[in-house]
């Protein structure tokens, strides 16, 4: 079906009409009959407006261009600030780049500095976007360093989902912008909950002091998931919702507050982490237009779209083909809702431009010129993108800097899978490799511990190490280099032992398989010491939460039908079997990273473990891997890594998808936290 456009509403009334089955808040067709749309689901009115919105999400301090199979390249900075300045000049349309966040996060190139300025801070201000969404990653490294960032930015960040009590972001956090301005071009270097935007036009002063848009005034809007406490380290100086309809009353008052100050049209800066999250906040919001989805890395695109190579449409646009770039969303009022999202990373912009009748509700969009951009050399030939001098220079100096990492460690007979899909998925052989190294640091660290296992998250996973021939596409391995592991593993989290017992071990991998298939973070990747059978239907751990903290497990979950863990004697003991904890007060130690023993990602959910720290100087993701295969090769044992053979996700060997768990007991819901 061809798409909709701004020349041809009817086509566009047309499309919505056809829409006989909302999915998750989204339009769907299904085949049947055309059904009369719903009362006062579109504007019969012609467009009075119209927005450009330039989007990206999850650039994580990717500052480098990469090869693609067939030898071209794609992503880095110097790429990506051409394509916004090139697309920001066609047409004299009102534009706006904003971001769903992440703009940063823990990786070589932050720790560049470049003509005296942090390398992935100038890369940022190079985008020339008007606002970001405030991301989890953004306080990987603590509320200092994002201080540092969020004033070296010539941008706002917002977010309307968290209130700074106190710390180090106090002083830029501006928590009611109408008592000062509403306008986010005076905020830049700040957080603010909401601001105003000027699309196509100027801001001036009138004589009674206050600022007017000669153009496009447009409300922008951010938010953060309210599992920030969970998915990174905030203090707390920062305040987060309880649960999801936290998340949306905060959202609806912020839109209430931006539409009060004169914005016809809301934009949501979503960093939800999940494209399926936002269209269900759609449905239970009221004056949102459009919202740029952050945090999923979902790649939208239409079947007509081009991508990178080797690239597919999100699995979720199998269920969208009239629409998936942007997918069509209902909200509460009746008013349809515009979601985009793009892959991260620099691989991607996102270009929607959409109409707007005189009440500012949406009347179509045009469907030629809204579409997922793929960060690359066609891209820019396609539209005479020509170098900003500062971005490409800045890119060839963090690459200069980095070329000493290049320096070969060992080699890999096999691509060691690191990819998102992948490593947040089902096992892969990088994550083998990173747990085995894990135990292995720790027993050599603690020889007075009996550590039988490792356990790790797959999100802390963030590169392959390997290649694709550009030839026959084949994955291939290759050298192990520094800068591959500091890519691979930017975290860099020290390893623990958490003395735990049966049932909390139990109750970790139960969180970690919340959520399993759809990309989550909190994925676990086991030592060859674990055999796990789990029941990819089972219902989800839930918990009991505070001020973004697990007080309680509420639903221990149902995933886990058989844990097995050999212990370091040879000896295998049966934690669970058949769905039942056999012995939930056995003690038990675990390696794992720091970040997870203190509740991140959800790990050890039923009460903190005894953390045991590995020393002053305790090993790392990095240092872990680099000291086993050094090791490993100078015992002769190492081989480039032939036991790390690509695992095959339908015939894994510690991470078994199988079977049904047993039933849940009556207390247990199927909600999701």
């Amino acid at each position: 079906m061809a798409r909709t456009t701004l020349a041809q509403p009817a086509r566009f009334f047309a499309l919505l009409a056809m829409c006989t089955t909302l999915v998750g808040g989204a339009c769907a067709s299904d085949g049947k009959a055309d059904k009369p749309r719903p009362e006062g689901w579109f504007s019969p009115r012609a467009s009075v407006d119209t927005l450009r919105v330039l989007s990206l999400s999850d650039p994580e301090s990717d500052l480098l261009p990469h090869g693609t199979a067939e030898g071209g390249m794609y992503g880095g900075i110097a790429r990506t600030s051409a394509l916004l300045k090139a697309l920001r000049a066609r047409r004299g349309v009102p534009t706006l780049g904003l971001s769903g966040g992440d703009m940063y996060m823990p990786a070589p190139e932050l720790s560049v500095d470049s003509g005296g300025q942090n390398a992935v801070a100038a890369a940022n201000n190079s985008l020339g976007i008007e606002a970001s969404a405030l991301g989890n990653h953004e306080f990987d490294l603590g509320e200092s360093f994002l201080a540092g960032m969020v004033k070296a930015a010539q941008f706002t960040y917002l977010s309307s989902t968290i209130d700074v009590r106190g710390g180090a972001l106090a002083s830029l956090y501006v928590a009611d912008p109408a008592a000062h301005s509403p306008w986010l071009a005076d905020h830049k270097g700040h957080i603010l909950p909401w601001g105003l935007a000027c699309a196509g036009g100027d801001l001036t002063a009138g004589p009674d002091g206050k600022k007017a848009c000669s153009g496009l005034t447009v409300g922008v809007v951010g938010a953060t998931t309210e599992q920030l406490r969970r998915l990174s380290k905030i203090s707390d100086d920062i305040a987060v919702p309880d649960d999801r309809a936290g998340v949306v009353a905060r959202i609806q008052a912020a839109t209430a507050q931006v539409t009060a100050q004169g914005a016809r049209i809301v934009v949501l800066l979503s960093h939800m982490q999940n494209v399926r999250i936002d269209l269900e906040l759609a449905k239970s919001l009221t004056g949102v237009d459009i919202i740029v989805s952050g945090g999923g890395d979902h790649r939208l695109a239409d079947a007509d779209d081009r991508l990178l190579p080797q690239h597919d449409p999100d699995p979720l646009c199998a269920d969208h083909v009239d629409s998936c770039f942007p997918l069509i969303a209902q909200a509460q009022d009746g008013n349809p809702v515009l979601v985009v999202a793009t892959d991260g990373q620099y691989r991607y912009l996102g270009q929607l431009v959409a109409g707007f009748d005189d009440k500012g509700v949406l009347t179509g969009f045009e469907a030629n010129n809204s579409r997922p951009v793929p960060i690359d050399d066609t891209s820019v030939a396609e539209l005479s993108a020509a170098p900003v001098a500062d971005a490409a220079a800045l890119e060839l100096d963090v690459q200069n800097t980095l070329a000493p990492l290049m320096e070969p460690l060992a080699q890999s007979a096999h691509f060691l899978d690191g990819t998102r899909e992948a490593v947040r998925n089902h096992e892969t052989n990088l994550g083998n490799l990173s747990a085995d190294a894990m135990l292995w640091a720790a027993q050599k660290a603690a020889p007075d511990i009996n550590i039988p296992l490792a356990v790790r998250n797959g999100g802390g996973i963030r590169a392959p190490i390997g290649s694709v021939d550009k030839h026959s596409f084949e994955r291939q391995g290759g050298a192990i280099r520094e800068l591959d592991l500091r890519s691979a593993f930017r975290f860099d989290n020290p390893i623990v032992v958490a003395m735990t017992t049966h049932r909390g071990l139990r109750d970790t991998l139960e969180a970690a398989l919340i959520e399993v298939g759809q990309t989550r973070g909190q994925f676990p990747q086991v030592s060859d010491s674990v055999r796990l059978t789990y029941d990819p239907q089972g219902l989800n751990q839930t918990h009991v939460v505070k001020d973004g903290r697990i007080e309680k497990v509420q639903c221990p979950g149902t995933h886990i039908v058989d844990l097995v863990v050999t212990l370091t004697s040879g000896a295998p003991v049966d934690i669970v079997r058949e769905g039942k904890l056999l012995t939930p007060d056995a003690p038990i130690a675990v390696a794992t990273l720091a970040y997870l023993a203190g509740g991140g990602d959800g790990y050890f959910p039923s009460g903190k473990p005894d953390v045991r720290a590995l020393g002053e100087t305790p090993p790392t993701e990095q240092s872990s891997v680099r000291d086993f295969v050094t090791a490993e090769a100078a015992a002769d044992q190492w081989h480039d890594g032939a036991r790390y053979a690509p695992v095959d996700p339908a015939q894994p060997t510690r991470l078994r998808p199988h079977g049904t768990a047993a039933a849940p007991p009556p207390a247990c819901a199927p909600a999701t936290p």
